[in-house]
């Protein structure tokens, strides 16, 4: 397993960065490892983005903070429930929803990208998607057909978007098909509950016991061509 990197260097920030220095610095990593945008594969993305929101739950809560400027990593393993982060250890998913939804994409497909969604598990409308193309002068005025390549997020054919590779689907045992888990702490003598996205099934309330080996989760990633008319 690669060495984890120090988490103001996965940012590109000092380690004395205010607040508004590292959300400047994750906005723009978020913004630029979005899977409809980059040029990078989709895989080697969702890596990345998971790497940059784990040094941005860090160092944006002051407990984990301190515990990692003191012993590193290992002092903030512990403060996550798998003994390392997952995205149910993830707290700023409205800060998730603000950066895409300024994009013009919505905060709803990455967010379930991510973190399981946890909400409506039946068909859903899908999202918009924005591309950023230049042309000349001359194109605009003249017209011209571009040819674009844009990254798409489709059913896997192989189990007909069940994620299971003989298209049985259960219901998960750990949240009973809710697709979220209750979560309590105790802090001294107060009680806080919260709901988190289902690890076990994350968020689709399904419990997959032959996972296709075709997809993750019944949906694949391909690039497909196609040819744009710019009229004059």
């Amino acid at each position: 397993m690669a060495e984890k990197r120090d988490y103001y260097e996965v940012l590109g920030v000092d380690r004395t960065a205010s607040e508004e220095e590292i959300k400047k610095a994750y906005r723009q990593l978020a913004r630029q490892y979005h899977p409809d945008v980059t040029k990078e594969d989709p895989q080697v993305a969702e890596e990345r983005f998971k790497e940059i929101s784990e040094a941005y739950e860090v160092l944006m809560d002051k407990q984990k903070r301190d515990l990692y400027d003191k012993y590193g990593h290992a002092g903030v393993n512990s403060q996550f429930q798998g003994g390392g982060f997952n995205w149910t250890d993830f707290t700023h998913q409205g800060d998730i929803r603000d950066i895409f939804g300024d994009m013009g994409f919505g905060g709803g497909s990455i967010f379930d990208m991510f973190f399981g969604g946890g909400r409506s598990r039946g068909p859903h409308q899908g999202q918009s998607l924005r591309y950023d193309l230049e042309i000349t002068l001359e194109e605009a005025a003249e017209g011209v057909k571009k040819e674009l390549t844009l990254p798409l997020t489709v059913k896997c054919e192989a189990c007909g978007g069940t994620g299971s590779k003989s298209r049985r689907e259960e219901v998960c045992p750990q949240c009973g098909g809710k697709g979220q888990v209750q979560r309590v702490e105790r802090r001294g003598y107060s009680q806080f509950i919260s709901l988190t996205a289902c690890p076990r099934c994350r968020g689709s309330g399904k419990d997959i016991r032959d996972p296709c080996p075709e997809c993750d989760g019944g949906w694949t990633r391909k690039r497909q061509k196609i040819s744009l008319d710019i009229p004059k």
